[in-house]
Order: structure tokens, then C-alpha cells, then sequence
């Protein structure tokens, strides 16, 4: 680990080895110091102007005009729920359907694959994105089963947009988080803190978020983003 002011950051890990200890601050309910831990991983010039208003003022600006594009790329064939009525509601869908907007992430095979890269499906996508459960999940069995490296989100509850808890779940430890907007901003940090990859599966959504939302154009993953993911931040722009 380095330090960073106060904090002990851990040193950048290989995906292929466990994730390294979360920080103290984070595992003793110092979820508070996130956003400081974060500023402590991105450069300098970004920390003043962007990361004060955050993704909990700047999401909610771009709700109906996410819920607008993807009506228009037909995200329902991919996502079935009830209709969004409520702001909680609809900021929760304007989420859930992010990685049906982007193309799967690929990673490349292995020498033993017949193929050069493997893509993942739109669900594994999403399922790596966001974790949908219903109330009751056996959350030790969860854990004990959990085989995803980097950071996720998991929302419980019988109706799909309007879950009872959130978490971030970080291969055994669970972050609880008051909804989906909380639970998307922590995650994204938690990836920078423990400073780690995105997840392949759905890598476009992050850098999505990443270049769009937190606008750190030097971020993780790719230098320049895929055809769709600029096709909506351009959308975006243009309408505001």
C-alpha cells in the first residue's frame, strides 16, 4: 500500500490475483471518505472543478434523456420491467439500461480458445454492471459464491426498479448504499481506490460514466471510447 494524506491506498493488482485488502477507512464504516480516498487517485488537474457536484447532481440532469435514447435503441427486448413512474424509479432504469446501450465488453481467449477475443452477452453485461436479487438472497451463500474480481452492484428486492437495499459487492465484503445512485458512484470509486480494471463484460459502461459523467478523459480502460458510447455522449451534449 501507499499513503495518500490520511489514507493507505493499495498498490495496483493483476487481474488475475485476489483483490488486495480494502482500505481500513472503507471496511470500519468510513464510507464517508470515499470521495477523498478517490481524489487521492486521480490526477490533481481533475479533483477542483469536476468532482464537487458529483454524480449525485449530475445524473439526475440526464435522466429523461437517457430513458429517451434508450427507447429509441429498443432496450425493452433486452429488459423487461414495469413502466417507470416515479423520479426514483426512473433514475434506477436510467441505469439498468446503460449496458444494453453498449456493446459487450471482449477479453481476449485464451490459447486453448478457437476464437482470438471472447465476447461477453448482453446479460453477462448486465450482470456485471448490476446485480439483480430478490429479497431473501442467502447474502454469506452470495459472497461464498461471488467470482467476480472487481467491483459490482447488488440491488435486492422484488421489483426490479425500485429495490429494497443496495450494496457494492467487493469479492467478500459488502458496502450498503441508500439506492442505485449511490451504490454506481461508490462502486466507480471503489474501482479507482483499490485501482483496479474495469470489468470487461461491461467496460463501455464505466467508460461511459467515466468520460461522461466524472469526465476524466485519462481514465481507465480505452484511449478512445467505441462508436456507441461517443454516440451518446454527443446526444448529451446536444441536448443540454
Amino acid at each position: 500500500m501507499h499513503s495518500c494524506g490520511n489514507f493507505d491506498l493499495p498498490q495496483k493488482y493483476h487481474i488475475d490475483n485476489k483483490l488486495p485488502q480494502l482500505p481500513a477507512d472503507v471496511t470500519t464504516q468510513g464510507y464517508g471518505k470515499l470521495p477523498q480516498m478517490f481524489m487521492c487517485r486521480v490526477p490533481h488537474r481533475y479533483t477542483t472543478r469536476h468532482f464537487r457536484k458529483g454524480l449525485f447532481v449530475k445524473w439526475p440532469k440526464y435522466i429523461d434523456l437517457i430513458l429517451k435514447y434508450a427507447e429509441k435503441q429498443n432496450f425493452e427486448q433486452h429488459l423487461r420491467c414495469e413502466e417507470a413512474k416515479t423520479d426514483a424509479e426512473k433514475c434506477n432504469l436510467s441505469f439498468l439500461v446503460l449496458p444494453f446501450l453498449f456493446p459487450p465488453g471482449q477479453i481476449r481467449g485464451s490459447k486453448s480458445s478457437k476464437s482470438r477475443y471472447v465476447r461477453a452477452t448482453v446479460q453477462e453485461a448486465s450482470a456485471s454492471f448490476i446485480q439483480r436479487r430478490e429479497i431473501g438472497t442467502n447474502i454469506p451463500q452470495f459472497l461464498e459464491e461471488n467470482r467476480h474480481a472487481q467491483p459490482f452492484v447488488l440491488a435486492l428486492g422484488n421489483r426490479m426498479l425500485l429495490p429494497e437495499q443496495v450494496f457494492v459487492i467487493v469479492e467478500q465484503c459488502t458496502i450498503p448504499c441508500s439506492d442505485l445512485l449511490q451504490g454506481v458512484d461508490r462502486c466507480f470509486k471503489l474501482i479507482y481506490i483499490l485501482d483496479v480494471e474495469f470489468p470487461w463484460e461491461c467496460q463501455h459502461v464505466w467508460d461511459f460514466l467515466q468520460k461522461c459523467m466524472f469526465k476524466l478523459g485519462e481514465g481507465k480502460g480505452r484511449d478512445s471510447s467505441v462508436p456507441a458510447v461517443t454516440l451518446l455522449r454527443n446526444f448529451l451534449e446536444n441536448q443540454m
